[in-house]
């Protein structure tokens, strides 16, 4: 017997695609005949119209509704540091019991850094939560603050500062979500090393 079925997420025709909108700008020095140099770029990144599933009463049929919701601001900088400490210098190097001219031979270093801020700056209109998962710790975006907020139920604590501890001897719970931070890194460092042997 043939069944059919409502599903669970109301659909919008109305939606409008996400848009994002950035500019940037930068810095670029090289020194010593190209052997060092440094590259500083700062960006602002706007995104608007997200879409979004919202939770909704059951008593609609549903369970969620897709939206356009959302404001969200990236700005940050990028710095980036790039030297070659070894490059055809006209003398000869002994690799291995093997003698190799540095002019076959090039060492490109890398060391790299960027900071990036992300605010949540509006979501949908009467909203300023939206809960994106809910496991061990609820994450959340939540209006003035970061992406991906973590909440979680931290410890009662006493006047002293010591946890307090329960008849049973588990810690006491707070009854409240705490917020413990953002999933998004504020800041991401890396380091690279690049060697050239001829066209190897």
């Amino acid at each position: 017997m043939a069944g059919y079925k409502l599903p669970d997420r109301l659909n919008n025709q109305y939606l409008k695609p996400e848009i994002t909108s950035s500019w940037e700008t930068g810095l670029s020095i090289q020194t010593f005949k190209n052997r060092l140099g440094l590259d500083i770029t700062y960006y602002d990144n706007v995104s608007r119209n997200q879409i979004i599933n919202i939770p909704v009463s059951s008593a609609l049929g549903y369970d969620s509704k897709v939206i356009n919701a959302g404001k969200i601001n990236n700005k940050g900088i990028e710095v980036t540091l790039n030297a070659t400490p070894i490059r055809s210098n006209g003398f000869e190097a002994l690799i291995s019991a093997t003698v190799v001219k540095t002019e076959d031979f090039k060492w490109v270093s890398s060391l790299n850094g960027s900071y990036n801020d992300n605010k949540v700056i509006s979501l949908a209109p009467g909203v300023n939560t939206f809960q994106l998962s809910n496991s061990i710790a609820t994450l959340v975006a939540r209006e003035g603050q970061p992406y991906g907020q973590i909440l979680g139920y931290d410890f009662v604590y006493a006047a002293d500062g010591q946890k307090v501890i329960k008849a049973d001897g588990t810690y006491e719970r707070a009854q409240q979500l705490t917020s413990m931070g953002s999933v998004l890194p504020k800041f991401l460092f890396g380091f690279q090393n690049s060697f050239t042997y001829k066209n190897f």
